[in-house]
């Protein structure tokens, strides 16, 4: 396993004929490592040469699940790695191993599809983001919203302009499930006969084996920074893609264990506060874990851009545009709306529900986009942009870990850019 620090000579990645097979790899495959698996079946010219995971039951499962009978089965990811049929890996490890791992596939001149959040450490973010700017290899981080339509079209929306200038952005993600809740229940087949919980543990501290640790890394900080990687990634995220915000200037967090007292470290709220005073614009994050109704979908997830014209609102089920009635450009709108319900001139609409301008529809052909494995596998063939690269990782990474520090150090952050460093 790759120690942090280590030297960062370039790598030499395979490059592929546009005819040829792409051969792939995929370490870990959990939940979300399977989904991926399966999502990269779909691709064309894709084969899924060799799968790796450290819990023998998931290792034969992804057996199955690949479709290929004469998939390469390892359950040392060092060996995965040595596996010269391949040419991209994909890496689903809880987050403590994401840049170990990718420097390692770095060293072996792969492609990597790495799952977010991109790192645990601001130092370990570094590492990784010189050494594949130091080489050829196309670095994709797991954002697959990315790769959706809604995005893209959030993006043009805003580009725009057809908000006005926005200066507020609010995102959240509020849950009540158990997977939502990172809980769940060990079965029996997941112990240490089964288990490789020296490789589960890498560069982490030493501890006897526990499947709660194992299975819901989540809610430990030895394995990931808890809420912060795993959903304020997403949001700020989808964020930066929509408006290019880049890293943030400062940042306040709050948040405590207030609700799921189950022997978890990392906190059950989340709350934080995002600045660019250069762009007049703020950002801010909510999260909870004992209520779903805000969000409006299974997964809990909002963002609304609040511009001086109008408001851009999206979760997985709409995106919708609506209109601010002092806006001249919506008067026509508002005009209409006042005869069709009988309004007076100067009778404000302030007591009324507003009807979205625009909304965006699922089967709307002229948003469609490829998904997001697709999109790092034509960056392979053809050498074309990939939608989530590594300076876009960085600076999630910079993202996800000043909230972190902000929480920790119980005070705002900054960044600073010319040093790289939070202060």
């Amino acid at each position: 396993m790759h120690p942090e620090g280590i030297s960062n000579a370039p790598a030499i990645s395979k490059t592929k004929n546009p005819n040829e097979i792409v051969g792939l790899g995929v370490i870990g495959v959990g939940g979300q490592g399977t989904r991926l698996l399966r999502w990269a079946k779909e691709v064309p010219g894709v084969e899924i040469r060799a799968v790796n995971d450290i819990w023998d039951q998931r290792l034969e499962a992804a057996i199955q699940e690949s479709g290929n009978p004469k998939v390469a089965a390892y359950s040392r990811y060092t060996d995965l790695l040595a596996d010269k049929s391949l040419d991209a890996v994909i890496i689903a490890t809880p987050d403590h191993l994401h840049v170990p791992v990718s420097l390692d596939a770095a060293d072996a001149g792969l492609h990597i599809y790495c799952e977010k959040a991109m790192s645990t450490s601001l130092e370990q973010a570094k590492t990784l983001r010189d050494k594949i700017k130091g080489s050829n290899i196309r670095f994709q981080l797991g954002h697959n919203g990315r790769g959706s339509a809604m995005l893209f079209r959030s993006r043009e929306i805003y580009t725009s302009g057809t908000l006005g200038t926005v200066t507020y952005v609010r995102t959240s993600y509020f849950r009540n499930s158990n997977v939502g809740e990172w809980r769940s229940q060990p079965p029996p087949a997941c112990t240490p006969e089964h288990v490789d919980w020296q490789q589960f543990l890498g560069p982490a501290p030493s501890r006897p084996f526990d499947p709660r640790r194992y299975l819901d890394w989540r809610c430990y900080w030895d394995y990931g920074t808890g809420i912060a990687g795993d959903l304020l990634s997403h949001s700020l995220d989808s964020v930066n893609f929509v408006m290019s915000t880049g890293c943030p200037q400062s940042c306040v967090t709050t948040g405590g264990i207030h609700f799921w007292k189950d022997g978890r470290e990392t906190p059950d709220h989340w709350n934080a506060v995002f600045d660019w005073p250069d762009r007049k614009l703020c950002v801010t994050f909510s999260c909870l874990f004992n209520n779903a109704h805000w969000g409006g979908n299974y997964f809990g997830s909002s963002l609304q851009f609040f511009g001086k014209e109008a408001t851009l609102e999206m979760n997985a089920r709409h995106l919708s545009l609506y209109p601010e009635e002092p806006s001249p450009r919506y008067e026509d709108f508002f005009t209409e709306l006042r005869e069709k319900w009988g309004m007076q001139p100067d009778e404000t609409f302030r007591t009324r529900e507003i009807p979205p301008v625009y909304q965006w529809e699922q089967d709307d052909n002229r948003y469609k986009s490829s998904s997001h494995i697709r999109n790092f596998v034509d960056a392979i063939r053809y050498g074309t942009a990939l939608n989530c690269d590594i300076d876009d990782a960085f600076e999630e990474a910079v993202t996800v870990m000043m909230s972190v520090e902000a929480f920790q150090r119980e005070r705002k952050v900054f960044w600073d850019p010319v040093k790289q460093e939070i202060a």
